[in-house]
């Protein structure tokens, strides 16, 4: 991927109880759910940081991927017995 094709997607987790996912949880979840929604040939991506206390997250992807990328984490509510929502904060380029 080129640097001029990159965007960083930030989201903000939302989870129905009050739990609180760390850095590992956050990767996990959205590799479930990209996973089981586009398969094992679902766009790349890489991760950025993750904040477990504001629950803020990015992932950077190439912004030929980035609205089927945005849609299937929009889409996926539900996340090892918790009800979750990926709220799309930014999309910006990244500084790497």
């Amino acid at each position: 991927m080129s640097k001029n094709s990159l965007r960083r997607l930030t989201f903000q987790l939302e989870v129905s109880s009050q739990t609180e996912f760390d850095p590992m949880q956050f990767r996990e979840l959205i590799e479930c759910s990209l996973k089981t929604l586009l398969g094992v040939a679902g766009p790349s991506y890489t991760f950025g940081e993750y904040d477990p206390q504001t629950q803020k997250g990015s992932i950077i992807v190439n912004s030929n991927d980035l609205n089927q990328i945005w849609a299937t984490l929009s889409l996926y509510g539900r996340h090892l017995h918790h009800n979750i929502a990926l709220h799309l904060n930014s999309i910006t380029i990244p500084n790497e």
